[in-house]
C-alpha cells in the first residue's frame, strides 16, 4: 500500500448495532492529531471545547473557536489541521444514520438529518458559539453527555442518549 493510501482511508469506529452512537473526547495539540485525511459512512459532530481549532473537508478549510459545533462532511475526506500553538480538546459525536432515521420511522424524522445531507452554497455547516440557536444546542450537548457519560449506571441511559442527541439535531435542523 502506498503512502497516498495510507494517509486517505476509510476509518472506521465499531458502533453497536443497538445502539449506534460513540462520543469520544480527544486532547489535539501539534504534536499529537490526526495526520491523514479520513471519511466514513457514520455521520459526526465536532465541538473544539478549549481552544481554536482547524479542520479540513475536502478543498475547504473552517476555522473553529471553542463552543463552536461543525458538521462533518464524512464522505470528504477530513482532518485536523495542525498550526503553531495548537492545543485543545475536543468533542465527536459519531452515530450511524439509522440510529435516527430508517426504515419504519415517521418521515418528518428525516428532518433531524438534514444538516448533514443539505449543503447550503458547499460551506461548511457550522453553529457559531455565539448564534442565537447556540444556547439551546449547548443545553441538549451537555444533558446528552451527562446522560451518555453516566452509562449503564443510570436506567434508560441509551433512550434518554438518543433523546438528547435529538434534542441537538432539532435545534441544528432549526437553524
Amino acid at each position: 500500500q502506498d503512502h497516498d493510501d495510507e494517509d486517505r482511508a476509510l476509518h472506521e469506529v465499531p458502533l453497536d448495532g443497538e445502539f449506534p452512537l460513540s462520543i469520544k473526547l480527544f486532547h489535539y495539540t501539534s504534536r499529537r492529531h490526526t495526520r491523514g485525511a479520513t471519511w466514513h459512512e457514520r455521520l459526526e459532530l465536532f465541538l473544539p471545547l478549549d481552544g481554536p481549532t482547524r479542520f479540513r473537508m475536502g478543498e475547504q478549510e473552517v476555522e473553529l473557536q471553542a463552543g463552536d459545533l461543525l458538521v462533518v462532511d464524512n464522505l470528504k475526506l477530513h482532518h485536523v489541521v495542525d498550526f503553531p500553538g495548537f492545543d485543545t480538546r475536543v468533542i465527536v459525536i459519531s452515530f450511524q444514520p439509522e440510529f435516527v432515521y430508517s426504515l419504519g420511522s415517521p418521515s418528518h424524522d428525516y428532518a433531524f438529518l438534514l444538516p448533514f445531507y443539505s449543503k447550503v452554497e458547499r460551506r461548511p455547516h457550522v453553529l457559531r458559539r455565539g448564534d442565537v440557536a447556540a444556547v439551546e444546542m449547548h443545553d441538549a450537548l451537555a444533558r446528552l453527555l451527562e446522560c451518555y457519560c453516566g452509562g449503564t449506571a443510570k436506567p434508560f441511559f441509551q433512550a434518554g442518549s438518543k433523546a438528547f442527541l435529538l434534542q441537538l439535531l432539532y435545534h441544528l435542523a432549526a437553524q
